[in-house]
């Protein structure tokens, strides 16, 4: 099944400005993560840290797997979605891959529910028991292709469970992603989720939580900050009143609140902390 609908533009890959402002080397591919789901992509991607650098991970609606693979410093992590930006510290020369599927759903960790990873982060070893072999492996992987594959294996034998009573939340999340283009509205309102699933706003509210742990309301808020950094960084528009037009925001002092919920710090202010970033 597409995840793209009639009369909207397909969704981007999740962007991490201060990851690619600090990574040499970056490769990534998308793969199929969970057939079941409609949105069943991950990004998996690999890179080298240029320099010691302690970074910040801005939301982006996903989860997140990352592994240092040097020999004598091999550890993996799974952070759960994150509502504002976290810190990360990443070391110099140091290979790092990592994963980000598009959806929660599916993803069991043992004993720990998805929710209560919500802005924290595990040591993957703690959720998945026989995970210390992927570590092992990855750090003894030649090739970025390589680690890929024995990332997908670990997926199929220890990490997905069939996730039957899942199909309106993932509905509802490529509904959130779906960019309108039609009526000029990037992020999907309540109420259009509302008439494309048939059921009420209180109801896929209450399923959407009770997996994600946190409103779909704010999901798609973050949906939307997403598509701000991309028109800021990919797109190089620096016009802050066509960003907030273009992306449903009321006015740019509405898109400048929003984005400093989610940064601490103004759209301006970002761009220079990361043009900083690449001049040193």
């Amino acid at each position: 099944m597409s995840t793209t609908m009639p009369g909207t533009r397909a969704p981007t890959p999740p962007f991490q400005p201060y990851l690619h402002a600090v990574a040499k080397n970056y490769q990534e591919q998308l793969v199929e993560w969970n057939p079941q789901c409609i949105k069943k992509s991950a990004l998996i991607y690999q890179f080298e840290a240029k320099k010691d650098e302690t970074i910040l991970l801005v939301p982006d609606a996903c989860c997140n797997m990352i592994f240092c693979c040097e020999p004598f410093y091999a550890k993996g992590y799974f952070q759960g979605v994150n509502l504002t930006s976290r810190r990360i510290h990443l070391t110099k020369g140091h290979t790092y891959f990592a994963c980000k599927p598009y959806s929660v759903l599916g993803l069991r960790p043992k004993h720990t529910p998805i929710p209560d990873l919500l802005n924290k982060s595990a040591d993957i070893t703690d959720l998945y028991p026989n995970a210390e072999n992927l570590i092992s492996g990855l750090t003894n992987c030649f090739s970025f292709q390589e680690r890929i594959d024995l990332l997908l294996r670990f997926k199929e034998e220890e990490m997905l469970t069939l996730d039957v009573d899942s199909h309106l939340v993932d509905e509802v999340i490529v509904l959130l992603c779906t960019e309108d283009t039609d009526n000029n509205e990037t992020v999907s309102k309540m109420d259009y989720v509302e008439r494309e699933v048939g059921y009420s706003k209180r109801y896929f509210r209450q399923k959407f939580g009770e997996i994600f742990g946190f409103p779909p309301s704010y999901y798609s808020r973050i949906i939307r900050f997403q598509n701000v950094l991309k028109d800021m960084f990919l797109k190089d528009e620096q016009c802050f009143a066509t960003i907030a037009y273009e992306n449903g925001y009321s006015d740019q002092s509405h898109l400048i609140r929003d984005f400093k919920s989610f940064t601490n710090t103004s759209p301006s202010a970002f761009i220079e902390q990361i043009d900083n970033l690449l001049r040193h």
